[in-house]
Protein backbone atom coordinates (compact mmCIF):
# COMPACT_ATOMS: atom_id res chain seq x y z
CA UNK A 1 0.00 0.00 0.00
CA UNK A 2 1.55 3.36 -1.04
CA UNK A 3 2.40 5.34 2.36
CA UNK A 4 -0.24 8.27 0.96
CA UNK A 5 -3.16 5.91 1.34
CA UNK A 6 -1.95 4.20 4.45
CA UNK A 7 -1.64 8.13 5.97
CA UNK A 8 -5.52 8.34 4.47
CA UNK A 9 -6.83 5.23 6.17
CA UNK A 10 -4.80 6.20 9.29
CA UNK A 11 -6.55 9.74 8.99
CA UNK A 12 -10.20 7.96 9.18
CA UNK A 13 -9.51 5.06 11.48
CA UNK A 14 -8.50 7.18 14.68
CA UNK A 15 -11.45 9.13 15.28
CA UNK A 16 -13.48 6.15 14.57
CA UNK A 17 -11.66 3.99 16.84
CA UNK A 18 -11.50 6.76 19.88
CA UNK A 19 -15.55 7.20 19.00
CA UNK A 20 -16.25 3.18 19.44
CA UNK A 21 -14.04 3.44 22.82
CA UNK A 22 -15.37 6.86 24.60
CA UNK A 23 -18.83 5.43 24.00
CA UNK A 24 -18.59 1.87 24.58
CA UNK A 25 -17.14 3.07 28.39
CA UNK A 26 -19.57 6.03 28.53
CA UNK A 27 -22.24 3.23 28.28
CA UNK A 28 -20.69 0.66 30.69
CA UNK A 29 -20.25 3.77 33.39
CA UNK A 30 -23.75 4.63 32.92
CA UNK A 31 -24.86 0.92 33.42
CA UNK A 32 -22.33 0.67 36.04
CA UNK A 33 -24.23 3.17 38.24
CA UNK A 34 -27.67 1.60 38.62
CA UNK A 35 -29.39 3.27 35.57
CA UNK A 36 -29.09 0.60 32.78
CA UNK A 37 -30.06 1.52 29.38
CA UNK A 38 -33.12 4.51 30.48
CA UNK A 39 -33.42 8.00 28.95
CA UNK A 40 -33.20 11.33 30.58
CA UNK A 41 -36.31 13.10 28.44
CA UNK A 42 -39.44 12.11 28.29
CA UNK A 43 -39.90 12.67 24.73
CA UNK A 44 -37.72 9.48 24.10
CA UNK A 45 -40.70 7.52 25.43
CA UNK A 46 -42.90 9.44 23.57
CA UNK A 47 -41.04 8.42 20.46
CA UNK A 48 -41.00 4.55 21.72
CA UNK A 49 -44.97 4.45 22.12
CA UNK A 50 -45.51 6.49 18.55
CA UNK A 51 -43.26 4.05 16.73
CA UNK A 52 -44.24 0.35 18.34
CA UNK A 53 -47.65 1.98 17.19
CA UNK A 54 -46.61 2.14 14.13
CA UNK A 55 -45.21 -1.40 13.80
CA UNK A 56 -47.96 -2.95 16.13
CA UNK A 57 -51.34 -1.00 14.72
CA UNK A 58 -50.47 0.72 11.49
CA UNK A 59 -50.98 4.18 12.89
CA UNK A 60 -48.93 6.99 14.09
CA UNK A 61 -50.50 7.61 17.46
CA UNK A 62 -49.09 7.83 21.06
CA UNK A 63 -52.37 5.09 21.82
CA UNK A 64 -53.87 3.05 19.14
CA UNK A 65 -57.20 5.05 20.04
CA UNK A 66 -55.96 8.34 19.88
CA UNK A 67 -54.21 8.99 15.98
CA UNK A 68 -51.43 12.34 16.50
CA UNK A 69 -50.43 14.97 14.22
CA UNK A 70 -46.90 14.47 12.96
CA UNK A 71 -45.36 17.98 14.07
CA UNK A 72 -42.42 16.56 15.77
CA UNK A 73 -39.74 13.64 15.26
CA UNK A 74 -41.92 12.00 12.41
CA UNK A 75 -38.82 11.14 10.26
CA UNK A 76 -37.15 9.27 13.67
CA UNK A 77 -40.00 7.87 14.72
CA UNK A 78 -40.56 6.22 11.85
CA UNK A 79 -36.87 5.34 11.38
CA UNK A 80 -36.78 4.05 14.44
CA UNK A 81 -39.86 1.32 14.03
CA UNK A 82 -37.94 0.89 11.03
CA UNK A 83 -35.23 -0.41 13.00
CA UNK A 84 -37.17 -2.10 15.72
CA UNK A 85 -38.26 -4.48 13.36
CA UNK A 86 -34.70 -5.77 12.81
CA UNK A 87 -33.50 -5.35 16.52
CA UNK A 88 -36.88 -6.30 18.49
CA UNK A 89 -36.55 -3.51 21.11
CA UNK A 90 -37.09 0.24 21.14
CA UNK A 91 -34.41 1.26 23.55
CA UNK A 92 -31.26 -1.31 21.54
CA UNK A 93 -32.68 0.92 17.90
CA UNK A 94 -32.34 3.74 19.82
CA UNK A 95 -29.00 3.39 21.16
CA UNK A 96 -27.91 1.51 17.41
CA UNK A 97 -29.68 4.32 15.69
CA UNK A 98 -27.48 6.72 18.03
CA UNK A 99 -24.50 5.50 17.49
CA UNK A 100 -24.59 5.19 13.79
CA UNK A 101 -25.64 8.86 13.12
CA UNK A 102 -23.03 9.90 15.79
CA UNK A 103 -20.22 8.21 14.06
CA UNK A 104 -21.99 9.65 10.42
CA UNK A 105 -21.42 13.30 12.23
CA UNK A 106 -17.61 12.45 13.27
CA UNK A 107 -17.16 11.34 9.25
CA UNK A 108 -18.96 14.15 7.26
CA UNK A 109 -16.31 16.48 9.72
CA UNK A 110 -13.41 15.10 8.69
CA UNK A 111 -14.77 15.65 5.23
CA UNK A 112 -15.41 19.30 6.05
CA UNK A 113 -12.07 19.69 7.77
CA UNK A 114 -10.23 18.14 4.81
CA UNK A 115 -12.06 20.37 2.80
CA UNK A 116 -11.43 23.76 4.68
CA UNK A 117 -7.67 23.64 5.97
CA UNK A 118 -6.02 20.25 4.42
CA UNK A 119 -3.22 19.75 7.30
CA UNK A 120 -3.47 15.94 8.73
CA UNK A 121 -3.23 17.20 12.55
CA UNK A 122 -6.19 19.53 12.26
CA UNK A 123 -8.04 16.87 10.59
CA UNK A 124 -7.93 14.39 12.98
CA UNK A 125 -7.83 16.84 16.27
CA UNK A 126 -10.69 18.20 14.79
CA UNK A 127 -12.28 15.35 15.04
CA UNK A 128 -11.11 14.26 18.76
CA UNK A 129 -12.54 17.67 19.65
CA UNK A 130 -16.04 16.82 18.27
CA UNK A 131 -15.87 13.47 20.25
CA UNK A 132 -15.03 15.11 23.79
CA UNK A 133 -17.50 18.00 23.17
CA UNK A 134 -20.01 18.30 25.79
CA UNK A 135 -23.08 16.43 25.28
CA UNK A 136 -22.02 14.85 22.24
CA UNK A 137 -21.94 11.37 23.56
CA UNK A 138 -23.97 11.58 25.77
CA UNK A 139 -26.66 12.53 22.90
CA UNK A 140 -26.04 9.60 21.12
CA UNK A 141 -27.59 7.97 23.93
CA UNK A 142 -29.58 10.09 25.84
CA UNK A 143 -31.44 12.00 22.54
CA UNK A 144 -30.58 9.98 19.21
CA UNK A 145 -32.82 11.89 16.78
CA UNK A 146 -30.78 14.95 17.99
CA UNK A 147 -27.73 12.51 16.63
CA UNK A 148 -29.78 12.18 13.71
CA UNK A 149 -30.42 15.66 12.96
CA UNK A 150 -26.64 16.99 13.58
CA UNK A 151 -25.94 14.37 11.35
CA UNK A 152 -28.42 15.19 8.37
CA UNK A 153 -27.59 19.17 9.00
CA UNK A 154 -23.51 18.55 9.09
CA UNK A 155 -24.34 16.88 5.45
CA UNK A 156 -26.60 20.06 4.35
CA UNK A 157 -23.92 22.05 4.94
CA UNK A 158 -21.13 20.21 3.53
CA UNK A 159 -23.02 20.03 0.09
CA UNK A 160 -24.05 23.47 0.15
CA UNK A 161 -20.47 24.85 0.77
CA UNK A 162 -19.16 21.98 -2.31
CA UNK A 163 -22.18 23.51 -4.49
CA UNK A 164 -20.37 27.06 -4.07
CA UNK A 165 -16.58 25.76 -4.95
CA UNK A 166 -15.91 25.71 -8.90
CA UNK A 167 -17.52 23.37 -11.50
CA UNK A 168 -20.59 23.07 -8.92
CA UNK A 169 -24.11 24.60 -9.02
CA UNK A 170 -25.45 26.64 -5.81
CA UNK A 171 -27.96 25.50 -3.79
CA UNK A 172 -27.49 21.87 -4.86
CA UNK A 173 -31.12 19.89 -4.45
CA UNK A 174 -29.50 17.35 -2.06
CA UNK A 175 -29.36 20.17 0.56
CA UNK A 176 -32.59 20.78 -0.19
CA UNK A 177 -33.86 17.60 0.54
CA UNK A 178 -32.15 16.91 3.58
CA UNK A 179 -33.35 20.61 4.85
CA UNK A 180 -36.60 18.60 3.95
CA UNK A 181 -36.05 15.75 6.15
CA UNK A 182 -34.65 18.14 8.54
CA UNK A 183 -38.10 19.93 8.41
CA UNK A 184 -40.53 16.95 8.89
CA UNK A 185 -38.70 16.55 12.08
CA UNK A 186 -38.64 19.93 13.11
CA UNK A 187 -40.95 22.48 11.13
CA UNK A 188 -38.13 25.66 12.19
CA UNK A 189 -35.82 23.74 10.08
CA UNK A 190 -37.14 25.62 7.32
CA UNK A 191 -34.71 28.37 8.40
CA UNK A 192 -32.07 26.70 7.58
CA UNK A 193 -32.86 26.98 4.00
CA UNK A 194 -33.63 30.80 3.87
CA UNK A 195 -29.82 30.80 5.42
CA UNK A 196 -28.31 28.75 2.42
CA UNK A 197 -30.53 31.14 -0.12
CA UNK A 198 -28.94 34.29 1.79
CA UNK A 199 -25.20 33.15 1.45
CA UNK A 200 -25.41 32.17 -1.89
CA UNK A 201 -26.89 35.03 -3.24
CA UNK A 202 -24.25 37.07 -1.10
CA UNK A 203 -21.26 34.97 -2.53
CA UNK A 204 -23.05 35.39 -6.26
CA UNK A 205 -22.78 38.81 -5.72
CA UNK A 206 -19.14 38.99 -4.44
CA UNK A 207 -17.91 36.07 -7.11
CA UNK A 208 -18.59 37.95 -10.55
CA UNK A 209 -15.93 35.81 -12.43
CA UNK A 210 -18.73 33.15 -11.86
CA UNK A 211 -21.39 32.16 -14.73
CA UNK A 212 -24.28 31.96 -12.31
CA UNK A 213 -26.54 35.20 -12.27
CA UNK A 214 -28.35 36.52 -9.15
CA UNK A 215 -31.35 35.36 -11.15
CA UNK A 216 -30.16 31.75 -11.05
CA UNK A 217 -29.72 31.58 -7.65
CA UNK A 218 -33.36 32.70 -6.70
CA UNK A 219 -34.46 30.18 -9.46
CA UNK A 220 -32.48 26.89 -7.40
CA UNK A 221 -33.67 28.50 -3.96
CA UNK A 222 -37.48 28.52 -5.48
CA UNK A 223 -36.97 24.56 -7.00
CA UNK A 224 -35.51 24.07 -3.27
CA UNK A 225 -38.16 24.94 -1.41
CA UNK A 226 -40.33 23.37 -3.86
CA UNK A 227 -38.41 19.89 -2.79
CA UNK A 228 -39.01 21.04 0.74
CA UNK A 229 -42.99 21.46 0.54
CA UNK A 230 -42.77 17.55 -1.34
CA UNK A 231 -41.22 16.34 2.15
CA UNK A 232 -43.79 17.96 3.91
CA UNK A 233 -46.77 17.33 1.93
CA UNK A 234 -47.38 13.44 3.82
CA UNK A 235 -47.68 15.42 7.15
CA UNK A 236 -49.67 18.13 5.89
CA UNK A 237 -52.16 15.24 4.23
CA UNK A 238 -51.82 13.46 7.17
CA UNK A 239 -52.82 16.38 9.95
CA UNK A 240 -55.78 17.39 7.46
CA UNK A 241 -57.06 13.93 7.79
CA UNK A 242 -56.86 14.30 11.83
CA UNK A 243 -57.09 17.65 12.90
CA UNK A 244 -58.75 19.38 10.03
CA UNK A 245 -55.73 22.00 9.59
CA UNK A 246 -52.39 21.85 8.09
CA UNK A 247 -50.50 22.88 10.80
CA UNK A 248 -51.30 22.81 14.14
CA UNK A 249 -50.82 25.90 16.93
CA UNK A 250 -48.06 25.83 19.60
CA UNK A 251 -48.58 26.03 23.47
CA UNK A 252 -46.39 28.80 24.43
CA UNK A 253 -46.29 30.32 20.63
CA UNK A 254 -47.63 34.25 21.68
CA UNK A 255 -48.96 34.78 18.24
CA UNK A 256 -51.99 32.64 17.46
CA UNK A 257 -54.36 32.26 14.60
CA UNK A 258 -56.98 34.19 16.48
CA UNK A 259 -55.07 37.52 16.65
CA UNK A 260 -56.03 38.20 12.90
CA UNK A 261 -59.88 38.22 14.11
CA UNK A 262 -59.49 39.86 17.44
CA UNK A 263 -56.77 42.19 17.10
CA UNK A 264 -57.77 43.06 13.17
CA UNK A 265 -55.01 42.83 10.70
CA UNK A 266 -53.21 45.84 11.72
CA UNK A 267 -52.87 45.13 15.80
CA UNK A 268 -52.02 41.93 14.60
CA UNK A 269 -49.05 42.65 12.75
CA UNK A 270 -47.51 45.00 15.51
CA UNK A 271 -48.20 42.25 18.14
CA UNK A 272 -46.34 40.00 15.66
CA UNK A 273 -42.88 42.43 15.22
CA UNK A 274 -43.35 43.10 18.95
CA UNK A 275 -43.13 39.58 19.88
CA UNK A 276 -40.21 39.33 17.49
CA UNK A 277 -37.93 41.80 19.27
CA UNK A 278 -38.97 40.33 22.48
CA UNK A 279 -37.78 37.21 21.49
CA UNK A 280 -34.22 38.87 19.83
CA UNK A 281 -32.68 38.23 22.94
CA UNK A 282 -34.00 35.00 23.67
CA UNK A 283 -32.85 33.51 20.41
CA UNK A 284 -29.12 34.46 20.88
CA UNK A 285 -29.18 33.69 24.30
CA UNK A 286 -30.55 30.12 23.43
CA UNK A 287 -27.88 29.95 21.18
CA UNK A 288 -25.12 30.14 23.35
CA UNK A 289 -26.58 28.21 26.02
CA UNK A 290 -26.09 25.43 23.83
CA UNK A 291 -23.33 23.02 25.90
CA UNK A 292 -20.64 23.30 23.48
CA UNK A 293 -20.83 27.18 23.53
CA UNK A 294 -21.71 27.85 27.15
CA UNK A 295 -18.52 28.72 28.37
CA UNK A 296 -16.39 32.02 27.56
CA UNK A 297 -13.26 29.84 26.79
CA UNK A 298 -15.16 28.39 23.74
CA UNK A 299 -16.89 31.35 22.61
CA UNK A 300 -13.80 33.23 22.08
CA UNK A 301 -12.32 30.87 20.04
CA UNK A 302 -15.14 30.61 18.05
CA UNK A 303 -15.20 33.31 17.24
CA UNK A 304 -11.89 33.83 16.61
CA UNK A 305 -12.01 30.88 14.13
CA UNK A 306 -14.87 32.22 12.07
CA UNK A 307 -13.30 35.70 11.85
CA UNK A 308 -10.20 34.08 10.96
CA UNK A 309 -12.13 32.28 8.06
CA UNK A 310 -14.14 35.01 7.12
CA UNK A 311 -10.78 37.64 6.87
CA UNK A 312 -9.12 35.14 4.60
CA UNK A 313 -12.48 34.58 2.60
CA UNK A 314 -11.45 38.39 1.47
CA UNK A 315 -8.36 37.78 -0.32
CA UNK A 316 -8.66 34.06 -0.99
CA UNK A 317 -11.99 33.64 -2.73
CA UNK A 318 -11.57 29.63 -2.72
CA UNK A 319 -12.58 30.25 1.17
CA UNK A 320 -16.04 32.55 0.36
CA UNK A 321 -18.04 28.90 0.93
CA UNK A 322 -17.16 28.51 4.52
CA UNK A 323 -18.37 31.79 5.55
CA UNK A 324 -21.14 29.93 5.85
CA UNK A 325 -20.10 29.64 9.83
CA UNK A 326 -20.24 32.92 9.68
CA UNK A 327 -23.76 33.43 8.38
CA UNK A 328 -25.13 30.59 10.47
CA UNK A 329 -24.17 32.38 13.26
CA UNK A 330 -25.63 35.63 12.71
CA UNK A 331 -28.37 34.67 11.07
CA UNK A 332 -30.08 31.58 12.57
CA UNK A 333 -30.80 33.27 15.96
CA UNK A 334 -32.28 36.08 13.57
CA UNK A 335 -34.54 33.84 11.51
CA UNK A 336 -35.13 31.98 14.54
CA UNK A 337 -37.08 35.25 16.03
CA UNK A 338 -38.91 35.93 12.99
CA UNK A 339 -40.44 32.44 13.40
CA UNK A 340 -41.12 32.05 17.36
CA UNK A 341 -43.74 33.79 17.41
CA UNK A 342 -45.95 31.11 15.83
CA UNK A 343 -43.96 28.17 16.68
CA UNK A 344 -42.28 28.93 20.16
CA UNK A 345 -39.11 27.54 21.54
CA UNK A 346 -39.87 24.26 21.67
CA UNK A 347 -37.33 23.40 18.69
CA UNK A 348 -34.63 25.76 19.84
CA UNK A 349 -32.56 22.97 21.56
CA UNK A 350 -32.11 20.40 18.52
CA UNK A 351 -31.84 23.21 16.11
CA UNK A 352 -28.79 24.85 17.74
CA UNK A 353 -27.47 21.80 19.46
CA UNK A 354 -27.38 20.12 15.93
CA UNK A 355 -24.36 23.35 14.65
CA UNK A 356 -22.31 21.54 17.15
CA UNK A 357 -20.20 20.22 14.62
CA UNK A 358 -19.68 23.31 12.62
CA UNK A 359 -18.43 25.18 15.59
CA UNK A 360 -16.21 22.44 16.52
CA UNK A 361 -14.18 22.88 13.53
CA UNK A 362 -14.42 26.53 13.45
CA UNK A 363 -12.99 26.47 17.11
CA UNK A 364 -10.44 23.78 15.95
CA UNK A 365 -9.50 26.25 12.72
CA UNK A 366 -9.03 28.96 15.08
CA UNK A 367 -6.05 27.32 17.15
CA UNK A 368 -4.38 26.29 13.81
CA UNK A 369 -4.66 28.89 11.88
CA UNK A 370 -2.61 31.08 15.07
CA UNK A 371 1.08 30.54 13.96
CA UNK A 372 0.28 30.94 9.94
CA UNK A 373 -0.58 34.27 11.28
CA UNK A 374 2.18 35.25 12.97
CA UNK A 375 4.20 33.62 10.00
CA UNK A 376 2.61 36.74 8.28
CA UNK A 377 3.79 39.38 10.66
CA UNK A 378 6.99 38.25 10.98
CA UNK A 379 7.91 38.12 7.24
CA UNK A 380 6.91 41.71 7.02
CA UNK A 381 9.18 42.58 9.86
CA UNK A 382 11.91 40.08 9.60
CA UNK A 383 13.65 37.89 6.64
CA UNK A 384 13.08 34.42 7.31
CA UNK A 385 10.79 32.29 9.29
CA UNK A 386 10.42 31.56 12.68
CA UNK A 387 11.58 28.33 14.11
CA UNK A 388 9.20 25.68 13.14
CA UNK A 389 8.98 23.91 16.82
CA UNK A 390 6.88 26.85 17.75
CA UNK A 391 4.45 25.62 15.46
CA UNK A 392 4.11 22.59 16.79
CA UNK A 393 4.41 24.29 20.68
CA UNK A 394 1.27 26.14 20.15
CA UNK A 395 -1.22 23.37 18.67
CA UNK A 396 -0.12 20.87 21.42
CA UNK A 397 -0.51 23.72 24.37
CA UNK A 398 -3.70 25.04 23.31
CA UNK A 399 -5.10 22.26 21.65
CA UNK A 400 -4.58 20.12 24.81
CA UNK A 401 -6.13 23.12 26.85
CA UNK A 402 -9.53 23.33 24.88
CA UNK A 403 -9.47 19.02 24.83
CA UNK A 404 -9.10 19.25 28.78
CA UNK A 405 -12.03 21.97 28.85
CA UNK A 406 -14.18 19.82 26.88
CA UNK A 407 -13.57 16.71 28.73
CA UNK A 408 -13.82 18.22 31.95
CA UNK A 409 -17.36 19.76 30.87
CA UNK A 410 -18.22 16.60 29.48
CA UNK A 411 -17.21 14.72 32.73
CA UNK A 412 -19.26 17.03 34.66
CA UNK A 413 -22.28 16.81 32.40
CA UNK A 414 -22.57 13.35 32.50
CA UNK A 415 -22.01 13.21 36.73
CA UNK A 416 -25.34 15.62 36.36
CA UNK A 417 -26.86 13.37 33.77
CA UNK A 418 -26.35 10.28 36.00
CA UNK A 419 -27.49 11.85 39.36
CA UNK A 420 -30.42 13.35 37.78
CA UNK A 421 -31.69 10.41 35.53
CA UNK A 422 -31.39 8.31 38.72
CA UNK A 423 -33.86 10.54 40.65
CA UNK A 424 -36.33 10.43 37.39
CA UNK A 425 -36.09 6.51 37.31
CA UNK A 426 -37.35 6.87 41.37
CA UNK A 427 -39.86 9.59 40.41
CA UNK A 428 -41.23 7.68 37.13
CA UNK A 429 -41.26 4.24 39.69
CA UNK A 430 -43.74 6.15 41.80
CA UNK A 431 -46.09 6.54 38.85
CA UNK A 432 -46.23 3.10 37.99
CA UNK A 433 -46.43 1.80 41.76
CA UNK A 434 -49.34 4.03 41.92
CA UNK A 435 -51.10 2.71 38.68
CA UNK A 436 -50.10 -0.69 39.37
CA UNK A 437 -51.33 -0.56 42.90
CA UNK A 438 -54.60 1.15 41.87
CA UNK A 439 -53.96 4.05 44.08
CA UNK A 440 -54.38 5.92 40.49
CA UNK A 441 -56.26 4.70 37.93
CA UNK A 442 -54.39 3.73 34.44
CA UNK A 443 -57.10 4.44 32.13
CA UNK A 444 -57.53 8.15 31.39
CA UNK A 445 -54.50 9.86 32.60
CA UNK A 446 -53.78 13.83 32.13
CA UNK A 447 -49.94 14.55 32.22
CA UNK A 448 -47.51 17.10 30.80
CA UNK A 449 -44.87 14.44 30.09
CA UNK A 450 -47.09 11.72 28.13
CA UNK A 451 -44.18 9.81 27.26
CA UNK A 452 -43.15 7.43 29.99
CA UNK A 453 -46.57 6.68 30.94
CA UNK A 454 -47.65 5.85 27.42
CA UNK A 455 -44.87 3.47 26.64
CA UNK A 456 -44.52 2.09 30.33
CA UNK A 457 -48.79 0.98 30.83
CA UNK A 458 -49.72 1.75 26.92
CA UNK A 459 -52.27 4.10 29.10
CA UNK A 460 -54.22 6.98 27.10
CA UNK A 461 -53.21 10.04 28.18
CA UNK A 462 -54.42 13.97 27.62
CA UNK A 463 -51.00 15.16 26.58
CA UNK A 464 -51.38 18.68 28.27
CA UNK A 465 -48.57 20.34 25.38
CA UNK A 466 -51.02 19.57 22.76
CA UNK A 467 -48.49 17.67 20.24
CA UNK A 468 -50.51 14.08 21.07
CA UNK A 469 -53.79 15.91 22.35
CA UNK A 470 -54.77 18.58 19.69
CA UNK A 471 -58.31 19.08 21.00
CA UNK A 472 -56.20 21.23 23.73
CA UNK A 473 -55.27 23.64 22.00
CA UNK A 474 -58.77 25.10 21.36
CA UNK A 475 -58.44 25.95 24.74
CA UNK A 476 -55.65 28.51 24.30
CA UNK A 477 -55.75 32.23 24.72
CA UNK A 478 -54.38 35.16 23.02
CA UNK A 479 -51.02 34.69 23.96
CA UNK A 480 -50.50 30.95 23.62
CA UNK A 481 -51.35 29.99 27.01
CA UNK A 482 -54.01 27.60 28.40
CA UNK A 483 -57.03 29.43 29.59
CA UNK A 484 -58.05 28.12 33.00
CA UNK A 485 -61.47 28.46 32.61
CA UNK A 486 -61.51 26.74 28.79
CA UNK A 487 -59.15 23.79 30.14
CA UNK A 488 -61.44 23.32 33.28
CA UNK A 489 -64.67 22.91 30.71
CA UNK A 490 -62.88 20.74 28.74
CA UNK A 491 -61.33 18.47 31.18
CA UNK A 492 -64.91 18.38 32.81
CA UNK A 493 -66.35 17.02 29.75
CA UNK A 494 -63.49 14.57 29.04
CA UNK A 495 -63.41 13.33 32.54
CA UNK A 496 -59.91 11.76 32.86
CA UNK A 497 -59.33 9.20 35.70
CA UNK A 498 -56.41 10.41 37.17
CA UNK A 499 -53.38 13.54 36.58
CA UNK A 500 -49.73 13.55 36.62
CA UNK A 501 -48.22 16.84 36.47
CA UNK A 502 -44.33 16.96 36.28
CA UNK A 503 -43.64 20.87 36.05
CA UNK A 504 -44.57 23.49 38.66
CA UNK A 505 -46.59 25.74 35.70
CA UNK A 506 -48.87 22.85 35.52
CA UNK A 507 -49.50 21.80 39.24
CA UNK A 508 -51.89 25.25 39.15
CA UNK A 509 -54.22 23.12 36.26
CA UNK A 510 -54.97 20.12 39.38
CA UNK A 511 -56.88 23.52 41.02
CA UNK A 512 -59.51 22.89 37.74
CA UNK A 513 -60.50 19.52 38.72
CA UNK A 514 -61.42 17.57 41.70
CA UNK A 515 -57.68 16.04 42.42
CA UNK A 516 -56.84 13.72 45.38
CA UNK A 517 -52.95 13.61 45.97
CA UNK A 518 -51.63 10.03 46.25
CA UNK A 519 -49.78 10.20 49.65
CA UNK A 520 -45.88 9.77 49.10
CA UNK A 521 -43.16 7.63 50.90
CA UNK A 522 -41.56 9.99 52.84
CA UNK A 523 -38.07 7.99 51.95
CA UNK A 524 -38.45 8.86 48.47
CA UNK A 525 -36.81 12.72 47.20
CA UNK A 526 -40.39 14.16 46.97
CA UNK A 527 -38.85 17.45 45.31
CA UNK A 528 -38.13 15.61 42.38
CA UNK A 529 -41.64 13.72 42.01
CA UNK A 530 -44.47 14.46 40.00
CA UNK A 531 -47.77 15.85 41.68
CA UNK A 532 -50.18 12.55 41.30
CA UNK A 533 -53.91 12.51 41.98
CA UNK A 534 -56.77 10.75 41.10
CA UNK A 535 -59.31 12.64 39.49
CA UNK A 536 -62.73 11.96 41.56
CA UNK A 537 -66.61 13.25 40.86
CA UNK A 538 -66.98 15.90 38.45
CA UNK A 539 -70.18 16.98 39.35
CA UNK A 540 -69.27 19.37 41.98
CA UNK A 541 -67.17 21.92 39.05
Amino acid sequence: MHRWHFQRLFRWFIPVFFFAVALCVVIARQKSSGVGLSFQDDGVYADFAVARNVVENQVYALHPDQAAPGVRNVLWRFLLAAIMLVSGGEREAAYILGAVFSLLTILLCLRLSHLLFPFPPFIIYAAVLLILAPSFLLTAMDRPSLSMLTAILTAACLFHVEGLTERRSPLPMRSAVLVGLLAMNHLEFLIVWIVFFIHALVMNLFGRERSNSAAFVVTRALTGVFIIVLCLFPLIAWNLSVIQVPWPQVVGAPFVMDCWVSEGPLAAIQSYFSSVREGMVTAVSLLYGTPFLSGPFERILLWFGVLSITGLAIWRPEERPYTLLLFLLLLMPLSYALIYPSLGWGAALPVYSSMTPLFVVAAAFGIFRVPFLVEGLYRKWKQGLPAAYGFSAWWIAMGSILLLVCLIRSGSLFKERNKSLSGQLEARSAVSDAIDSGAIKGKWVVTDQPGWIAYRHRTRVLDLTGEFSPQVLACLDGKGGLDASELGVYLAGEKPDSMVLWTPESEAISSLVPCEPVVRDSARPAPEWPKICAVSNFGAF
